[in-house]
């Protein structure tokens, strides 16, 4: 939705996402944006702190969701090409979540994620109490409180061994 309203429709970026970080307790909903040549920066918060109140008031579907899926799995695939690609993951994954183990239930974590653990999730996010926000002369960045809500399976992306 950000890219769709930032990137295609309103052409003020050349580049938007958003993402999850969460923590063991909370975490942050984050987007960001890069400027398109001739982009208005001023036009740029105000519009994804409309996205994040619109992911609140409408659900995202079905279609929305199986494409963030196919997504985080690509992303996961991809990110396990090469030796060096492996050994960063599998660093990682004991670092941040304790086991490598964790490498080999992130698939799973996605396949069990619903339209309603998203809904869920969603009901805490506030765009008007935002931790941070930057803009610079080309990005901008917008971070929301978000509780991890660990009791869900969408929460479990992020750490799927906590099963």
């Amino acid at each position: 939705r950000l890219y769709q309203e930032l990137v295609k429709e309103q052409r003020l970026c050349q580049e938007a996402f958003a993402g999850l970080w969460t923590l063991e307790q909370d975490g942050l909903l984050m987007a960001g944006a890069e400027l398109a040549p001739g982009g208005d920066m001023e036009a740029v918060l105000p519009a994804m702190q409309n996205q994040i109140a619109r992911l609140i008031a409408e659900p995202v579907t079905e279609r929305e969701l199986e494409k963030v899926k196919n997504q985080y799995r690509r992303r996961i695939v991809t990110g396990a090409l090469t030796v060096m690609d492996r050994a960063q993951a599998l660093g990682n994954a004991v670092i941040e979540h304790g086991s490598p183990e964790w490498l080999n239930k992130q698939l799973e974590a996605i396949d069990r994620v619903t339209v309603d653990d998203m809904q869920h999730w969603t009901a805490d996010l506030d765009p008007r109490h935002r931790m941070g926000a930057r803009q610079g002369a080309t990005v901008s960045a917008l971070a929301v409180p978000a509780r991890a809500h660990s009791d869900r399976p969408a929460a479990k992306i992020a750490d799927p061994i906590q099963d």
